[in-house]
């Protein structure tokens, strides 16, 4: 758990999130990152996709409300 942890804080620099606003919310770290009950290698994606960030927050066509940096816009296939 702190290795998932201290990945997700140095990948935090690309988007505009808080870990600390979740945490204090009381809300467990496998609500977002669902896959880490089934990951079996450290290079599996755990990152949350618009799915299971869509489950709390309304997701808007505009990319740079949640990612940092230039960004084109990248048509994505369901599921998210």
């Amino acid at each position: 758990m702190k290795i998932l942890i201290l990945f997700l804080l140095i990948n935090q620099k690309n988007f505009n999130f808080s870990h600390k606003k979740h945490i204090e919310m009381e809300i467990v770290c496998t609500t977002c990152h669902q896959k880490v009950s089934v990951s079996e290698f450290q290079k599996d994606d755990l990152l949350p996709g618009h799915g299971e960030c869509s489950q709390c927050h309304e997701i808007e066509e505009n990319c740079s409300q949640c990612h940092k940096g230039k960004r084109e816009k990248i048509e994505r296939v369901p599921p998210y």
